[in-house]
């Protein structure tokens, strides 16, 4: 049966008009107290349904309001709204799931491209084998809480209802330790050291997050555990750069290599390649090795490896290389060098042909 929505005071009731009317009359006994919040955060629906109940369990905590309730006056509607707000909360405080814990770990470069799998220790807590978890001194055992006597709630009468919440002094446990283990000093566990298997698939980068679920601090009174983070941090390669899935480095050739042509070694991350260099290479030509780059994270696919070329210029000559290279100039003219003939007749145009150039110092 489909039914009509409106929003009381934050919550939404879902009903028949009927319904949504006492429904309404109720949460306005109760929206001047200051317990109200707590109804608020723990009641998302009040719903009309065949039968009463507390679904506090959902991802929604709704209120299932049966029939026979109409009956009732609003204040008697009203303090069953608060109640079952309130077991909403002690149901949540009861059981706390655990915390998630970080750990950042450092790989290589290759590993980062490839995969790897490392093994890290993580401090985390577990129960205390001296007192099985109850944080009390061996032969003793917790006591009733002296402020709520074992309820784990405290009541509180406004008017003609009651409101309850969790007792702040045990937690909603019922229960305190008075003679605490010396062991866990009263917690029930204790801290100790994992040692957990970390895969790390091919393509992670810095900052990539891998969880682990369920390997975080374990969950208070029956809750569950929280999950494990563990962050990547990829050292520096002294070859090659990256730029998400693509590999960049630089290689250095001689004059010659670059005049004549030459085939020469090329770094990869899957070791050397033999790469030919065709003759008349200029300095920062930039090649490309398809598929030599890095896989893609969680995909198929592999990038490529870009090589720029970096021609490299002897800082001294001896005589019979001068000599050589002078014979070379000489010979050459200017078609033999494209683009400074073509700089240099831009430069030209901006500053004319009889204008001489100032000489600078070069450090």
């Amino acid at each position: 049966m489909h039914f009509s929505s409106d929003f009381v005071y934050g919550i939404e009731v879902r009903g028949n008009a009927e319904f949504r009317l006492r429904t309404r009359q109720a949460l306005a006994l109760l929206f001047p107290l200051e317990q109200f919040q707590i109804i608020r955060a723990n009641l998302s629906i009040i719903r009309q349904g065949r039968r009463s109940g507390m679904k506090a369990w959902a991802a929604k905590p709704t209120f299932l309001v049966g029939k026979p309730t109409w009956s009732h006056s609003p204040a008697w509607y009203a303090g069953a709204i608060a109640h079952d707000a309130y077991h909403a909360e002690l149901y949540s405080s009861a059981k706390q799931r655990g915390a998630d814990l970080r750990y950042n770990l450092e790989v290589s470069f290759t590993e980062a491209a490839f995969g790897t799998e490392a093994k890290v220790k993580i401090p985390r807590h577990r129960e205390c084998s001296t007192c099985h978890g109850s944080g009390a001194k061996p032969g003793t055992s917790p006591k009733t809480c002296p402020t709520c006597h074992g309820a784990g709630e405290l009541r509180m009468t406004q008017g003609f209802f009651q409101i309850s919440r969790t007792c702040s002094h045990c937690q909603g446990t019922g229960k305190v330790v008075t003679d605490p283990c010396a062991t866990c000093r009263g917690a029930g566990k204790v801290e100790t050291e994992s040692v957990l298997t970390v895969k790390v698939p091919p393509g992670v980068d810095t900052g990539t997050r891998l969880k682990l679920t369920g390997e975080g601090e374990p969950g208070e009174r029956g809750g569950p555990p929280g999950d494990l983070y563990v962050v990547v941090h990829v050292h520096e390669h002294p070859i090659f750069i990256r730029e998400d899935t693509e590999v960049i480095c630089e290689v250095p050739i001689s004059f010659t290599q670059a005049a004549l042509g030459a085939t020469i070694d090329v770094p990869t991350l899957d070791g050397k390649v033999k790469m030919k260099i065709p003759s008349g290479t200029q300095s920062g030509k930039v090649f490309r090795l398809k598929g030599k780059g890095i896989p893609s994270l969680n995909g198929y696919q592999r990038g490529d490896q870009h090589v720029r070329i970096t021609v490299e210029v002897p800082e001294k000559l001896t005589r019979k290389q001068r000599e050589l290279l002078e014979q070379f100039a000489s010979i050459s003219g200017e078609d033999a060098h494209p683009q400074s003939k073509s700089f240099f007749d831009k430069v030209r145009e901006m500053f004319g042909n009889d204008e001489p150039g100032q000489e600078e110092d070069v450090a």
